[in-house]
């Protein structure tokens, strides 16, 4: 190579256009690999909790023996609570009253409760519950029936469920009263 040209290899590679792009795309890297290191390590379970139905309470319960020691601890953790949208729920109409289950179905998915299967009718009930498998029975229940309505009581699930109840996690019966 002559000396000309070497000169120029080196005053094109070392301009300050050159240098800022260069600059830039170590940045963009520098980047890219912390985005790539931060979603390989991170796990999602740490950080501030953003939904208050997603956090889990820890109770210890210590027992204590004959001789006043104090025994082992056990810890419990409560289950999950889920999200309106997660409850998979089935309206039955009890009432008389034609089009309520549906109308509910309709309230309740306005209220949250997106993931509904379609109304169905039973025997006449005298009041207005809800029922929720057992692992939503807790928050879930009570959350539900706050939605359904002032009247609405928790029961237990039916047993025998309805024919028609399919996969629903919980069963809202609108009554007569």
């Amino acid at each position: 190579m002559t000396a000309v040209a070497s000169r120029r290899s080196r005053q094109s590679s070392s301009s300050p256009a050159f240098s800022a792009g260069r600059g830039l795309a170590l940045i963009l890297v520098a980047i890219g690999i912390g985005m790539l290191l931060l979603y390989v390590v991170d796990d999602g379970s740490s950080g501030p909790a953003t939904d208050a139905a997603a956090v889990t309470s820890t109770s210890a319960a210590v027992t204590t023996a004959a001789d006043g020691s104090e025994g082992g601890s056990t810890a419990t953790t409560a289950a999950d609570t889920h999200s309106p949208a997660d409850v998979r729920i089935k309206v039955y109409n009890a009432s008389g009253v034609a089009g309520a289950a549906g109308a509910m179905t309709d309230d309740l998915a306005a209220a949250g409760y997106t993931d509904a299967l379609a109304p169905g009718n039973l025997a006449t009930s005298a009041t207005t519950y809800v029922a929720c498998q057992s692992s939503y029975a807790g928050a879930e229940a009570a959350a539900l029936a706050t939605a359904v309505g002032s009247n609405a009581t928790v029961q237990p699930w039916p047993d025998p469920a309805p024919s028609d109840v399919g996969d629903a996690a919980c069963i809202v019966v609108i009554g007569k009263a």
